[in-house]
């Protein structure tokens, strides 16, 4: 949650929005970087209960499509599988991810679980992607373009807003990604 602290304006940049507790802890943690108050807070609203039953939901989702979003991936796509590694919070963006192999997906409400599955898929491809994204040292709005491609062509479905058109994320999918489909 601290580097969701330190990232939040970063985050925003990018149009997204950000869960965090309402507390003047976290702000003054923000300027003084001093974690010992966070440290108590957390340790008082921490309830493994709830995160234990939000962790369920979540995984009763993700094992509804796990097995046909690899069959998928593996069908049209050059990628190799991965192992990767879940984590659940309550705060952050809706999904974030950390290399080599993990995934973090925010689960703060209900919203968050119905559409974790999606997020988890999103922050995969993410990790497949990033030598790719690297190599062509594509900046961030063009790394979402490039997932969000994937996406739409491998699942048939839109988790873009706009009809993406850009012949370089085009190129790239084409070149580095999709399995020839002769």
């Amino acid at each position: 949650m601290l580097d969701e602290i330190d990232s939040r304006e970063k985050v925003k940049s990018f149009g997204l929005e950000t869960i965090l507790p309402a507390d003047s802890v976290f702000l003054e943690y923000s300027k003084t970087g001093n974690f010992s108050k966070v440290k108590k807070y957390l340790d008082r609203i921490y309830d493994s209960k709830k995160y234990k039953q939000v962790a369920e939901s979540v995984t009763t989702e993700w094992l509804k499509v796990e097995h046909d979003f690899f069959k998928d991936l593996n069908e049209r796509t050059k990628f190799k599988p991965i192992e990767y590694q879940v984590q659940i919070t309550m705060y952050g963006p809706g999904g974030s991810y950390n290399l080599p192999n993990n995934v973090i997906v925010r689960a703060a409400n209900e919203s968050d679980v119905v559409s974790s599955a999606d997020c988890i898929k999103h922050e995969i491809i993410h990790l497949m992607v990033e030598k790719i994204v690297r190599k062509y040292k594509l900046t961030h709005n063009k790394k979402e373009m490039l997932v969000n491609l994937i996406v739409d062509k491998i699942f048939k479905r839109t988790q873009s807003k706009n009809k993406i058109s850009d012949k370089q994320i085009e190129s790239i999918l084409e070149k580095e990604i999709l399995k020839n489909q002769n």
